[in-house]
């Protein structure tokens, strides 16, 4: 049975060869929605791990259609005439941030503060507010 690793493999021979929605990769593949969805993040993460300048992106096509997988380099990731993914990233992740933050805060409160996993809570909570506190001074200086 193949792992999340191998469908990364060929999920990186796919989309090296064209742009493909889940749709497309479902038909070539026979994967699940589920299992492209695992490669799409083992795919990402082995990219980021070998420090490579590339990376899955995913873009709308339009409304109610299958988003778009496509291997991406650096800059064009960022150019948002080029791509609305990098900015859909940060919109997800700050919402989850947000709502990881608050589940943090039910932590900090709850948990022995001497216990491993309430030290975590307050460490990463630290880290959440601080980084909060920093993209805040940014909107204020703009």
């Amino acid at each position: 049975m193949p792992t999340s690793e191998d469908r990364a493999d060929v999920l990186f021979d796919l989309l090296a060869d064209s742009s493909h929605t889940y749709v497309t990769i479902r038909e070539e593949t026979g994967w699940s929605r589920k299992q492209i969805l695992k490669a799409v993040q083992v795919l990402r993460d082995i990219l980021a791990a070998n420090g490579d300048v590339i990376s899955v992106v995913c873009d709308p096509q339009g409304p109610r259609e299958p988003w778009l997988y496509r291997l991406q380099a650096g800059r064009d990731i960022l150019d948002a005439e080029r791509s609305g993914w990098i900015l859909n990233r940060f919109t997800d992740a700050e919402r989850r941030l947000k709502t990881i933050k608050h589940v943090l805060e039910v932590a900090v409160r709850g948990l022995d503060g001497r216990t491993v996993e309430g030290r975590k809570a307050r460490i990463y909570d630290l880290h959440l507010r601080r980084a909060q506190e920093e993209i805040a001074m940014m909107s204020d200086g703009e």
